[in-house]
């Protein structure tokens, strides 16, 4: 990703809904009927998503959850936004 992480905000494509539920996140795409689970590490970073925590505030909270040095956590924290972006949980928007 060539742009800065802090000229970007993360949001679910209009199709896509989620809920949390006790230890997971269950996502929806209504326009594809696909369907998947978040857990663990995965459930705690859309959780602080959807808090609207930032970037920089959810690196620390990653290495601490993965007990990861901080460039490592920025380094999974980035994969996984990638990820869902690739596979159209999130979608990038410009500020």
């Amino acid at each position: 990703m060539n742009r800065s992480i802090s000229s970007v905000t993360y949001a679910c494509p209009d199709s896509v809904r989620w809920v949390k539920d006790t230890d997971q996140v269950i996502l929806l795409d209504e326009q594809t009927g696909r369907s998947h689970i978040l857990q663990g590490m995965e459930a705690a970073i859309w959780g602080w998503l959807s808090l609207a925590y930032s970037y920089r505030r959810i690196t620390p909270l990653v290495a601490a959850l993965l007990a990861q040095p901080p460039a490592e956590a920025e380094q999974t924290l980035l994969a996984t936004l990638e990820r869902w972006q690739v596979v159209g949980w999130l979608e990038v928007r410009e500020r």
